[in-house]
């Protein structure tokens, strides 16, 4: 100390210091989870449009992949009806073969069609790794749940 007196306009003065001191802290501090939410999301944002660009092309192909596979059972039916047999395995397999091209392609048609639902999970995630670490960073552990799907 210097030797000067303590007076009540000194206290005052130190205090208000300190609580601004706190609030440019605590401010920083908010900043910064901040800027990793945001950064999270935009991650989120862009796997999500990854996701849909990628989706449009492969749904495109599946449908040239179905359209090949009719005319292949339109070129088997010629066959069994000149005579040619053993063609039921073949059509057999076909048949199952095209069952799961179609069922994937639903599928992935039915997410294209949907992108609320992938913009929607991935913002989940996103929240729920945000929330994991902030939790982690401040030393609350609460019981976290997984997004749905």
């Amino acid at each position: 100390m210097s030797g000067e007196p303590v007076t009540f306009k000194s206290r005052i003065r130190d205090l208000a210091l300190a609580l601004l001191n706190a609030t440019l802290l605590l401010l920083a501090v908010c900043l910064g989870f901040a800027y990793g939410a945001v950064a999270r999301f935009d991650g989120a944002l862009e796997d999500f449009g990854e996701s849909l660009v990628s989706l449009r092309p492969v749904a495109g192909e599946l449908r040239g992949i179905k359209e090949e596979l009719v005319g292949l059972r339109g070129d088997i039916a010629s066959l069994k009806e000149g005579g040619a047999e053993g063609f039921e395995a073949v059509d057999l397999r076909l048949a199952a073969f095209d069952g799961r091209i179609q069922g994937l392609g639903e599928r992935i048609e039915g997410l294209a069609e949907r992108p609320r639902a992938l913009l929607d999970q991935s913002i989940d995630r996103a929240a729920l790794r945000f929330g994991e670490a902030l939790s982690s960073a401040t030393g609350c552990h609460a019981e976290t749940r997984s997004p749905q799907g």
